[in-house]
Formats: structure tokens, sequence, C-alpha cells
């Protein structure tokens, strides 16, 4: 283990979190790697949350205090900046990782050069860490170049990517303090290639009314403005992302049409990045059987395809 230099920085921000912070601490010093620092940005919290990182002896534990409340974003470019690992594991303060996050994302990185992100599927838990559900994420660049076009379907607690990355397409948007990490991975799939591990390896948690509460408003509002930067067709991704219904028949036909045109367009900038070409345009056509289906039939058909094709 390298103190000065480690392999890898796992990045944590943190405000006012007390009663988890120690859960998110402790799965990550129970790793099966041991190489790596993590890297803990407090952003002036006002309960205990200092006090238990403070409790902990463990000399790989980074503790940096900012003092003044600077919003999670500008804490996540902080900590880039002060990050000494080759490799950067996001993990949020409610999280948990697997003991074997670390080490099973490392091996892949260092053994796929042409790749420079990974993630992995999720396990969602409540607040007393009950299981809620497994979700499962695409697996290959091209897949998940597909989903990242128009919606975020990877935690940020599972993400590792490599460092040197954010001096070519830069670090975490500061305009604003919502789906930071959808935005930094929507960049990096535009130029890079990223991977999905198919195997469970952290835990989101969800908190009561979580999805009732300003913050998932806008996130959600922020999400959609991302997703435009795809030139997508306004109407077909607010159906796409299930903030419409388009009930007429004809319109619906008319959202057909432009989701061929986006199809065409992402296998265009697909290219750039050389994603397999066939299987791209496989993937574009899985997703339109799957898209025409929830368009002409509704949801419950769209689910039945999707089963069918067994995508998760």
């Amino acid at each position: 283990m390298r103190l000065e230099n480690p392999n890898i920085t796992v990045l944590l921000s943190v405000f006012n979190d007390e009663k988890y912070i120690g859960k998110a601490i402790d799965s990550i010093l129970n790793q099966t790697f041991a190489d790596f620092e993590l890297l803990i940005i407090d952003d002036c919290s006002t309960d205990k949350t200092v006090g238990v990182i403070q409790n902990y002896k463990d000399s790989r534990i980074r503790l940096i205090v900012n003092k003044r409340n600077i919003d999670i974003t500008k804490s996540l470019n902080k900590g880039l900046s002060l990050a000494r690992g080759i490799y950067i594991a996001r993990h949020d303060s409610d999280d948990i990782s697997a003991p074997n996050r670390l080490e099973k994302q490392f091996n892949f990185l260092e053994n796929n050069k042409d790749y420079v992100a990974v993630g992995s599927h999720t396990e969602v838990i409540d607040e007393n860490s009950n299981h809620i559900e497994f979700l499962r994420c695409e697996i290959s660049a091209e897949e998940i170049y597909y989903n990242l076009s128009y919606r975020n379907n990877l935690t940020s607690s599972s993400i590792m990517f490599l460092k040197e990355i954010i001096y070519d397409i830069g670090s975490y948007d500061e305009s604003s303090s919502h789906s930071e990490d959808y935005e930094f991975l929507f960049r990096i799939s535009r130029k890079y290639k990223i991977y999905v591990i198919a195997e469970y390896l952290v835990k989101y948690r969800i908190r009561d009314n979580q999805r009732l509460s300003k913050n998932y408003i806008a996130t959600v509002d922020r999400t959609f403005e991302i997703a435009l930067k795809t030139k997508i067709n306004k109407k077909l991704l607010e159906f796409l992302q299930n903030r419409r219904k388009e009930k007429p028949f004809f319109k619906r036909i008319k959202l057909i049409k432009e989701l061929n045109k986006f199809h065409i367009n992402i296998q265009k900038e697909g290219k750039k990045i050389r994603l397999n070409r066939t299987r791209l345009k496989f993937v574009c056509y899985k997703m339109m059987i799957i898209f025409v289906t929830k368009i002409i039939i509704g949801r419950k058909g769209k689910l039945f395809i999707k089963r069918v094709l067994k995508i998760g």
C-alpha cells in the first residue's frame, strides 16, 4: 500500500449524514483491495458527521472540511484536485460497497485499457438497509452509450474512472448541483468507452419520501436538460423519460419517426469513439422494438418485450 501514490482514490462528499457515514466508511475499509485512499470532503456539516469520521484511525482516510458550504459539485471537484489515485472510485455518504468492488473494478480497468470507466449492477435498499429491488444495467459499451444518450441508470457509487480523463473532458459541471454524476458520465460516454460489471457491487440507499423532495424533482429536470444535448426531439425525450403520454395515434407515429432520426444520429456519433458498428446497430434495433411497442401498446407492452429480449 502506497499512501502517497495509491492506485485508487475513493472520493466521497458528505453533508450532515451522521446516521450513515459510518456504514459507508466501513464498506470501504473492509475492501479486499487495500491500495487506496478514502478522500472525504465534508461540506460544513452541522451534525456529528465529522466526529464520526474522526473516530476512525485508519491512515488511508483523508478528511477535508470545507471552510464554507460550497455544495456537492464543487466539493467533488475539490476532491478531484486533491486525489492522488490513478483511478477515482465515487461513493455517496449513505451507500455501501461490496467487499470486492474496488478489486473487481480495478482489475477490469487495468486489463482493458480501451475502457476508461466501469460501473456495476446495483441493489436498492431503504433507510434501514432492507432490500427494495435489484437494478440491472446494460453491460456493453454500445448499450451504455445508447442509454446515456437519453437517461442515466448508473448509480454514482458504482462508478470508477481513470483520473487523467478529467484533463480532456473537464471536471464536474459546477453550474448545477443536481445530476452532476449523469452529466459527467454523459461527457465521458461521448469520447470514451464505459463498461458495466454484471455483479451487484454497490447498495444504493433511498430515503423515505426522497422521490417527493424538491431535490429529486430538480434532479429529474436536470437529467432532461442534459439528455437534450444529443439533439433528440424534445417530445420524444419527454416520452422516453415518462414525462408525457401521447394519446392521439398520429402523434405517436411522429414519435417513431423521431426515434429513427435519433438512432441515425447516435450511430453517427458512436463512430467517433470506435464503438462496434454492428453491435450499436443491433442495440438500436432492439430499442426500436421496445419503444415502438411502448408507443403503440403502452408501458405493459414494453415490459413484455423487454422480458422476451432479456433486457434488464
